[in-house]
């Protein structure tokens, strides 16, 4: 059996850099490093997300192995949000949290 490829605990993009700093199941948080403009200081986000996994595929001949996702920008608001303390995405954690446990119980 092939292991599904994780996300990467540390993740470069062109403006800031992702390092995860805590992770349950499907919920992450990743701390977001980086500059608006290369003269102002760097600025310090979380990101809370709920990682999804891709299935297998075939493209063109290359076999591509189950794989999880971060959320795409459009998925934004709805499998991912930005904050600005460690604090709130502990809170929206916490949210995603209980309402799973609403709706697996049906107490909604």
């Amino acid at each position: 059996m092939i292991e599904i490829k994780k996300l990467d605990k540390e993740i470069s993009l062109k403006d800031f850099k992702l390092t995860q700093v805590w992770r349950e199941n499907d919920l992450a948080i990743y701390e977001q490093v980086g500059h608006n403009r290369s003269e102002l200081p760097a600025k310090q986000r979380y990101e809370v997300i709920v990682i999804e996994v891709a299935p297998a595929s075939n493209i063109k001949g290359i076999i591509i192995t189950e794989r999880e996702l971060y959320p795409k920008v459009e998925d934004w608001g709805l499998k991912g949000w930005t904050t600005i303390s460690m604090g709130l995405a502990n809170k929206i954690i916490k949210d995603i949290k209980e309402r799973r446990y609403l709706i697996a119980n049906l107490i909604i």
